[in-house]
């Protein structure tokens, strides 16, 4: 695929993020192969390259998944033990946005069943500079931030809506394959997220409200183009989703249709490209074996990309984004008790004003004990 075709599919399934369309994109219908068969040789049996692998197996072409860990998922990875009664939690991606298109045709086409990620009427507890404000649905709070009289009265919604949505418009379709144009990348990609809201007119403690439930120094590591696209994408998002039983059930579920092609507690250590095509060097049991193809796909995040050895190298741009890139690290703690006693109490969730805590609680063994289990398929 060249880089006009790339940027052609990339839209596409871009513009599937962005909400309901009646047209079809070219993975939603199913690839059509245009040619002989080919041999592709894929890296990483996240949700990524399993779906990859499906694809292309779908299309007659023959699939070598090659996979570091003993069980398909990647970051999709759901804790059965040593909880009892069936119960289990999600240690990695926990949840499906309506406007992933790809991951709700495949739960439905895996016979896989999905529940409200949330029930609607949830309270939230906060705890921020030394009070607990338990806050309902729709109820106005009195934040202990001294914000200007205007900012008191438009509230966080108020807000948001103020320093963030009323400028997207000028950011232009997001999902053309020519966005951001140089104004908006040379504007916006070099600012952080709490510049751009003081830019917007946001007092300091505007800034760290609208920061709350999160890492405030993390954030301030992100691009402000990047806040930007995902808040145009998302203007559409009405419900998360989860799978009953587990998240894992769709990995399992493509690994299952992948047989023997994925073969496991292999990592691949280098790559190697020519003329003739491209092989993987992959660890096993202590040897060194190699899979070659045609293509290769690597399918894998950075901080584990930036371990293999390339053949010939990346150019050196290319490389520095891939070691440079930054990663958070992100907990997760899990408590089995005998009874769901945050619910019966209409506590739900809990923010700090330094953290997001989301303990385990109740015989859910997760941070909102408001349903059985929390999954689903992003954090």
């Amino acid at each position: 695929m060249n880089r006009r075709d790339f940027l052609k599919q990339s839209a596409f399934a871009a513009a599937s993020l962005s909400g309901p369309s009646a047209v079809k994109t070219p993975l939603e219908s199913g690839l059509d192969r245009a040619g002989a068969a080919k041999k592709i040789v894929i890296i990483g049996a996240g949700l990524a390259g399993l779906s990859a692998a499906y694809e292309l197996t779908q299309a007659g072409h023959d699939v070598t998944v090659l996979e570091a860990r003993n069980r398909p998922g990647g970051r999709v990875y759901t804790l059965r033990d040593p909880f009892t009664d069936g119960l289990y939690a999600e240690a990695g991606a926990t949840r499906i946005p309506d406007h992933h298109h790809f991951t709700l045709k495949y739960a439905a086409m895996f016979g896989l069943t999905l529940d409200p990620f949330e029930p609607p009427d949830l309270d939230s507890v906060y705890y921020v500079r030394g009070r607990r404000l338990k806050v309902k649905p729709g109820q106005k709070v009195e934040w202990p931030y001294d914000l200007t009289p205007e900012e008191r009265a438009l509230g966080v919604t108020g807000m948001r809506q103020k320093y963030i949505r009323s400028m997207l418009s000028d950011v232009g379709d997001v999902t053309d394959p020519n966005w951001p144009p140089p104004e908006i990348l040379h504007r916006y990609d070099q600012m952080n997220r709490s510049a751009f809201w003081r830019s917007r007119g946001a007092s300091s403690e505007a800034v760290a409200l609208l920061s709350l439930g999160g890492v405030d120094d993390r954030a301030d590591t992100w691009s402000t183009l990047f806040m930007l696209r995902n808040q145009a994408l998302n203007q559409k998002l009405n419900q998360y989703y989860k799978i009953r039983g587990g998240a894992d059930l769709l990995p399992k579920a493509f690994a299952l249709r992948l047989a023997d092609k994925v073969r496991y507690a292999a990592p691949v250590v280098r790559i190697e490209q020519n003329a003739q095509g491209v092989k993987a060097v992959f660890r096993r049991a202590g040897s060194y074996y190699a899979a070659s193809g045609d293509y290769l796909i690597c399918a894998v995040p950075f901080a584990v990309q930036k371990n293999i050895e390339t053949v010939p190298a990346f150019s050196v741009e290319k490389q520095k984004a891939i070691e440079q890139l930054p990663y958070l690290a992100a907990s997760k703690i899990f408590l089995q008790s005998r009874e769901r006693f945050l619910a019966q109490r209409g506590v739900e969730r809990l923010w700090n004003d330094r953290l997001a805590h989301q303990p385990g609680v109740g015989r859910d063994i997760q941070a909102t004990g408001h349903t059985r289990n929390r999954t689903g398929l992003s954090d």
